[in-house]
């Protein structure tokens, strides 16, 4: 699909360019009017930092979505020629925008402009997150909004029109999305970009007077809180990179009228999450701790995770902060293009946080339990049972579920990890030591204790009739200067690097081991320890079982120079 070279909008009544915005921050470029601390300039400023070493026209690493990203800092800085080039990226960005209404993808935006268009003739299947992603839309809308409100006046008059119809259209091709129609899976409880389409469609429809788009993200926002305040969590739980983009799009609330649902409720969201990090984040270990709805990873440390900037823009970089370091490089580093916008958002968010939890951010508090539900319909029909064990040098977690599908709502196997143990496996350069359960099964029963981590398989309650797995797979940390030999676990015990592991319960005493390395997960090589066992582990009474139980040991010291 071939797009003209200039943005044709195709829009509903008419948009008009002279409306108020509900804020302005008068256009002030100096980080201080915006009311970032001290820790927000300095992450700040980091952040352009390296999207400065890596950007050339036309796009920052290609796409439009991280380019738009970029744009709000460099707006934000007003340096140099900053404005010129932020001018030159968004007049960029809305010629990659899909803007034919027939195709399923409409008003979203291509996810690198190196590659081809989705949809018409094109060769590449029409493929929702592969060919075209339409969360992209609301990705570059986010970033429109802070341009739009705070440093319109640095704009050519044309590129902001052109921004202003891209972002219209994006939020009505955005619109077409219903969850269970075709494949797509914007559900409300897909949260991160649902929160994206409450704030975007209440503010794009405030600025162009478009009453049915405000009427709609009135009605997303309303069904967006009554799914929260079910058990007071979203969906997509304690997750190192959804969780902080939700949160992202909770704090533009700042910049919509103050009638709208999102205005009204975001504070009291965004503190009841906060809350929530802050007993799940285990300062020892610089990462939170899992279970993950969703991951990229199993330290915060090792990979970029979205969440784990907006931690070190409250706790500062001088110190242990869960990035990696160097960021520049790092797995996933990309999506640090966010970092600019969410540190000036983040006085706003940061003034919702309680100064309980941000001291719990800093430092742990004490040993401690802790537990949670959520729920993801439609995928389930009950709550998941969270339960955290975090303590000095350790943490551990574990989900209770009972879906429909295998890996998550998000059906992907690597990126749900439902029981995990964390670590300190000493001071190496490769963050924590983990184990974590690989997801095979629809229905788990995982459960944490301060000693020990139980994975069972009990029969689904909600669909009897879906396949089930005779396997159980944990995946294992490689560690520098360290490898477990073929027979490790044979006789159902390991020592690792800061922890002696011992396995038990019907699936390990019945089933058939089996060890391997090579693969990888999140782009890391693990230990593949996997027992599958007979059929009568899942017959009558019995439940398959395994439990990992720990003691942890002194982490061992490396011949490195790390400083």
């Amino acid at each position: 699909m071939r797009l003209a070279p200039i943005l044709i909008a195709i829009l509903a009544a008419g948009i008009s360019q002279g409306a108020s915005v509900p804020r302005n921050n008068d256009g002030g470029s100096d980080l201080d009017i915006a009311g970032l601390s001290a820790n927000n300039k300095e992450l700040f400023e980091y952040g352009m930092t390296i999207m400065d070493n890596n950007f050339g026209l036309p796009f920052l690493w290609g796409t439009p979505k991280l380019s738009s990203w970029y744009a709000v800092g460099l707006l934000a800085r007003n340096k140099g020629n900053d404005a010129e080039i932020a001018n030159k990226l968004l007049a960029n960005i809305v010629t990659t925008q899909y803007t034919d209404p027939s195709f399923v993808g409409y008003g979203t935006f291509i996810g690198d402009y190196r590659r081809i268009y989705a949809g018409g003739d094109s060769p590449w299947a029409t493929k929702e997150y592969t060919s075209y992603d339409p969360n992209n839309a609301l990705f570059v809308t986010i970033a429109g909004i802070i341009i739009d409100s705070q440093f319109s006046h640095l704009l050519d008059a044309t590129v902001r029109a052109n921004l202003r119809k891209a972002m219209h259209t994006a939020v009505v091709g955005d619109g077409y999305r219903v969850g269970g129609v075709g494949e797509d899976n914007l559900y409300v409880a897909y949260s991160n970009p649902w929160y994206m389409r409450c704030a975007s469609a209440a503010y794009v429809g405030s600025i162009t007077g478009d009453a049915n788009m405000t009427y709609w993200g009135e009605k997303w926002a309303q069904e967006a809180v009554d799914l929260f305040d079910e058990y007071g969590t979203l969906s997509e739980f304690n997750g190192g990179t959804y969780a902080g983009v939700t949160l992202f799009a909770m704090s533009l609330a700042q910049y919509l009228p103050t009638n709208t649902t999102l205005y009204k409720h975001a504070p009291r969201l965004m503190s009841a999450i906060w809350d929530q990090v802050a007993e799940t984040y285990n300062p020892s270990l610089t990462t939170l701790s899992g279970p993950w709805d969703r991951t990229y990873g199993f330290d915060l440390t090792q990979y970029y995770g979205i969440l784990g900037s907006a931690i070190t823009g409250i706790i500062g970089m001088s110190g242990s902060h869960p990035m990696p370091k160097p960021l520049d490089g790092a797995e996933h580093y990309t999506d640090m293009a966010i970092i600019p916008m969410q540190m000036l958002t983040a006085p706003y968010m940061e003034s919702a946080i309680s100064s309980s939890a941000k001291s719990k951010l800093n430092n742990l508090y004490a040993d401690h339990y802790y537990t949670a539900q959520s729920i993801y319909p439609p995928y389930e029909k009950r709550p998941r049972n969270y339960t955290f064990w975090v303590e000095d040098g350790l943490s551990a977690g574990g989900v209770e579920f009972d879906e429909n599908v295998v890996g998550g709502p998000s059906i992907n196997q690597p990126s749900f990890s439902p029981g995990v143990v964390l670590w300190d496996a000493g001071k190496n350069g490769a963050g924590a030591g983990w184990i974590s359960y690989y997801p095979t099964n629809p229905s788990c029963s995982i459960i944490a204790t301060s000693s020990n981590l139980t994975i069972r398989y009990p029969p689904s309650l909600d669909y009897p009739n879906i396949t089930t797995s005779n396997s159980l797979q944990l995946s294992i940390a490689s560690q520098p200067d360290f490898q477990l030999g073929k027979t490790a676990f044979s006789n159902h015990t390991a020592s690792l690097p800061g922890l002696d592991v011992t396995l038990s319960g019907n699936v390990v005493e019945q089933g058939n081991r089996s060890l391997t390395y090579g693969a990888t997960i999140n782009d890391l090589y693990y230990y593949n320890l996997t027992y599958t066992f007979p059929g009568n582990l899942q017959s009558g009474a019995a439940v398959p079982e395994l439990v990992i139980s720990w003691k942890k040991t002194a982490p061992p010291s490396y011949n490195l120079i790390l400083q």
